[in-house]
């Protein structure tokens, strides 16, 4: 039993460290993504070819952060479901799950013509760091009650 309470505390530590370090396995089973813009919405959002689906049998989740390149500019942003995912003025991949649609967008801006993205141009999206924008995702999915 004295030998019990002497090891506990370090197998506890040693469980916390591992929990804390992602898994290089799955960072390994992200894999890059190649999309055209097919569409250039009223305010500047680009529409992909891209559905949520091919992001998600990528390895992709809501609240990864992603890098998009999109002509000269390569870009840091998260992959979100909403606009109110991210403060005014910031970049998302948005999964527009109502239409079934995958935007990059830029929440209160417009995308298009800030990067010059048009119609029929090519976006490489590839994982920045998984789960890096998770938390604050999170925090921002309010749900109304009454209690």
């Amino acid at each position: 039993m004295k030998t019990m309470r002497k090891y506990a505390p370090w197998l506890l530590v040693f469980t916390l460290v591992l929990t804390l370090f992602p898994s290089t396995r799955a960072m390994a089973e992200v894999s890059s993504l190649t999309a055209k813009i097919v569409e250039v919405q009223k305010y500047g959002n680009v529409v992909l070819d891209l559905k949520a689906k091919d992001m998600a049998n990528a390895g992709y989740e809501a609240g990864d952060t992603v890098n998009i390149e999109v002509g000269e500019s390569k870009l840091e942003m998260p992959y979100c479901t909403s606009y109110s995912d991210v403060d005014t003025g910031s970049l998302l991949l948005r999964n527009d799950t109502k239409n079934d649609l995958l935007l990059a967008a830029i929440n209160m801006g417009n995308f298009s013509e800030t990067y010059k993205a048009k119609e029929g141009d090519s976006i490489t999206i590839s994982l920045k760091e998984k789960k890096g924008y998770l938390s604050e995702y999170l925090l921002r999915q309010l749900e109304r009650t009454n209690n």
